[in-house]
């Protein structure tokens, strides 16, 4: 475990040459009917080949306008000048982009590379009528600076009407917690948000605690408000939470909870699915439950003024779907 002082008061510019970017990309737009296009639809392929030099660490990320990004059941299907994929590890699908790392050891595609990325995948219930769907990537050094861009281009398009099958109601609970313990202090955070759309209940809560195993000292706040918390499938977990003045030693600060796997992570999923009659109406309606909990995780925890390393970390999130 490392812990890593923030410093809010001192702040460095580092000036570099500008870099080049010339990157360039294509793809064969497809069509989407929203009238029989499956919940997750695949984009065609997509290719781009590259500006610059990429090196070991790096970050590829590509960027969907349009629609929401969805995970892919092969997010490593992926191929540079013809060979199956020889730079990239997979990271993680954001709302709106899919997420990789350079981590070939030797050397990462160089300029006039090209690389084909495939299956990668969208949900059809973020589509609008008229969708007009593109995308664009952009590669960058592990200290942030933009290295290669490219798009962004058109991959798709959408005709027919969607079907009407709206939910009835999404209830959903997500959870991170954290804890660090170095011998000399203890510091501990804990953030949850369930929304109930079946009764509009929401709750909120947040509680950060800091105890010097020295001395015997302690500090710690709670809030049921300003807290909002993110749990993707691919384990990456967030938590923010803002304290009100004076329940917490640093309340103009937000406590944040940043986690991802690790190789220790264990995943487990869970899935439900049950038919089930309203006691008020006789038609039947489907319950489509699906969770997921991640432990251990890798965490970092920003509170009392510092930044904490931990491997102390668990994520839950589960959702509930009623349909007609």
């Amino acid at each position: 475990m490392r812990k890593r002082i923030v410093s809010l008061a001192v702040a460095t510019l580092i000036c570099a040459a500008p870099v080049a970017l010339g990157g360039q990309m294509s793809a064969t737009p497809i069509a989407i009917d929203l009238a029989t296009a499956p919940d997750l639809v695949t984009l065609p392929d997509i290719s781009m080949t590259f500006g610059n030099d990429l090196v070991f660490g790096d970050r590829f990320t590509i960027f969907v306008d349009g629609a929401d990004a969805a995970e892919s059941s092969n997010p490593l299907n992926i191929s540079c000048d013809g060979s199956a994929n020889p730079f990239f590890g997979y990271l993680y699908t954001t709302q709106d982009s899919w997420l990789y790392r350079v981590t070939s050891s030797s050397e990462g595609p160089g300029s006039g590379t090209t690389c084909t990325f495939r299956e990668l995948k969208i949900r059809r219930s973020s589509l609008a009528r008229d969708c007009s769907v593109s995308v664009r990537y952009e590669a960058s050094s592990t200290s942030g600076n933009i290295l290669d861009s490219g798009g962004p281009i058109p991959v798709a398009t959408c005709i027919g009407k969607p079907p009407v099958a709206p939910a009835v109601f999404r209830d959903s609970d997500r959870t991170v917690v954290a804890s660090y313990n170095d011998g000399f202090i203890q510091v501990s955070a804990f953030m949850a948000v369930q929304l109930i759309e079946s009764s509009g209940y929401e709750y909120r809560f947040a509680s950060v605690s800091q105890v010097d195993l020295v001395s015997g000292e302690a500090s710690e706040c709670h809030t049921e408000q300003h807290v909002e918390v993110t749990v993707s499938q691919s384990g990456h977990a967030e938590g923010h939470a803002k304290f009100p003045a004076g329940s917490c030693p640093t309340p103009d600060a937000p406590v944040v909870i940043t986690c991802r796997q690790s190789d220790a992570t264990l995943t487990t999923m869970g899935t439900n699915h049950v038919m089930t009659r309203g006691s008020s109406e006789l038609t039947p309606k489907k319950l489509h439950s699906r969770s997921w909990l991640f432990e251990p995780l890798s965490c970092s925890i920003v509170a009392f003024g510092a930044e904490y390393q931990t491997d102390i970390g668990t994520a839950y999130f589960t959702e509930a779907v009623v349909m007609p």
